[in-house]
């Protein structure tokens, strides 16, 4: 499944399906299997096989991509953008090799690139940086294009995203003529970009919904912070091709990016960001390379 404009809805696409060909089962509770294991910062390559779910971006929201199929220049800046990373296994959601190639194989998934067909994974993750981001690596990621890396468990991302495509709504002026011939400014919402045809991702909401209520339906009993609009989230009336916005959406929760001076706290490698467990660890292109043995 891919449609522009939407990375990350086309990766949790994509996870969906390689969890489900792998079997991947969850709690029920909204809880991933703790096979999902957190990034640490030993090599992952020794732990295979296993999925990543990867935003990109930095501090300023301003990152630059070359060989990206957007554009036909040679480099485009992006706030942010999602690809896949799975470690061991055939590459394609199969069963996993038990051979030592295999489970060293670090393929790549990005929907919008020029490097490897858009539903193709490339096979080699060191190329597909070094072609991909040719600004040198600063270390901190405070530089205004140089990425950063935020890694999270496929299985996690897979249950706790949700995006009602709120971000992707903007508001512009509609001046509007009276019949005295006057005219008054008014506004409009409008998709910067064409809405994808399926559903909005919205089972991270529920999950929440359920956790904050005792488990609870959805709809009953939540909280007086939750709006009317929002108690209604499961109705299928608000799962139209539209999903009208009601900020129900934790996409921002993965975008925004700081890398810290000191490193998590109770050990860790520097520059690693304490964040939620289930959210990933940030890392610059440098500290990816070491993770991944690039």
């Amino acid at each position: 499944m891919y449609h522009p404009c939407y990375c990350e809805e086309n990766v949790w696409h994509l996870a969906n399906k390689r969890i489900q060909e792998r079997g991947a089962t969850t709690t029920g509770s909204g809880e991933a299997h703790c096979e999902a294991e957190v990034p640490r910062e030993t090599s992952r390559r020794k732990h295979a096989p296993v999925d990543y779910v990867v935003f990109i971006s930095n501090e300023n929201q301003t990152v630059a991509f070359w060989s990206s199929s957007a554009t036909e220049e040679d480099v485009i800046v992006w706030d942010y953008h999602v690809i896949f990373i799975s470690v061991g296994g055939d590459g394609d959601g199969g069963p996993a090799d038990t051979g030592t190639e295999a489970q060293n194989s670090v393929s790549v998934w990005d929907h919008d690139t020029r490097l490897c067909p858009r539903h193709v994974p490339c096979r080699d993750l060191d190329q597909y940086l070094r072609r991909t981001f040719r600004i040198g690596d600063g270390g901190g990621g405070n530089g205004s294009f140089e990425p950063l890396f935020r890694l999270v468990p496929a299985e996690f991302f897979r249950e706790d995203f949700y995006s009602d495509r709120s971000h992707m709504r903007v508001h512009k002026k509609n001046p509007s003529t009276r019949g005295d011939g006057d005219v008054s400014g008014g506004s409009d919402v409008q998709w910067s970009s064409p809405p994808p045809p399926w559903n909005c991702i919205l089972g991270g909401w529920e999950q929440r919904l359920r956790h904050d209520t005792g488990g609870q339906d959805a709809c009953e009993n939540v909280g007086a912070d939750i709006s009317p609009m929002e108690k209604k989230l499961s109705a299928e009336e608000n799962r139209d091709e539209n999903c009208t916005p009601s900020n129900r959406s934790n996409l921002m929760d993965y975008v925004r990016m700081k890398k810290s001076r000191s490193g998590c706290a109770g050990g860790g490698s520097t520059g690693i960001v304490c964040d939620l467990e289930r959210r990933g660890k940030i890392f610059t292109l440098s500290e990816l390379r070491d993770f991944f043995d690039c």
